[in-house]
């Protein structure tokens, strides 16, 4: 992530929306590109492919945050323990946020694959809100560098 944005003198919230800005491009390629994807080679409907697109954007920055959280946390660790950790600590809350959906297929007999999705991105979303207070206060606190 950019090391350089705990640097800027500016209020942590900002410096945190403009670490994640910067990603926004990328992010917004992958999940378009996803969704088509899977729309295509799944033949699935546009609803699913719709779904697909908000998921991987919830989970693009989901991970966003973990790398930056990981990055300000694990810095001592070297550089092969941070790429682990933020691997392990990112799909883990991925495997967290499909928890949820899985239960809400189970109790209703099978839904929709979008339906899932949806789900999945909601509870992500849930995360990547509470992982920015967690981010925010970590910006701004300079003895945790």
């Amino acid at each position: 992530n950019r090391p350089y944005i705990f640097m800027i003198p500016e209020k942590a919230s900002k410096k945190l929306m403009a670490c994640l800005c910067a990603s926004v491009p990328e992010i917004l390629f992958d999940s378009v590109l996803c969704g088509a994807l899977v729309m295509y080679f799944g033949h699935m409907g546009i609803a699913v492919g719709i779904c697909t697109a908000v998921m991987m954007v919830v989970f693009d920055f989901l991970f966003q945050l973990v790398g930056l959280l990981s990055l300000r946390i694990f810095k001592s660790g070297g550089r092969a323990v941070l790429i682990m950790l933020r691997t392990l600590l990112g799909y883990g809350l991925i495997l967290v946020s499909f928890i949820p959906a899985l239960i809400v297929y189970l109790v209703s007999g099978g839904v929709s694959i979008a339906v899932i999705f949806a789900v999945a991105a909601a509870v992500g979303a849930v995360i990547t809100g509470i992982l920015m207070i967690f981010a925010k206060d970590l910006i701004d606190k300079v003895e945790f560098v």
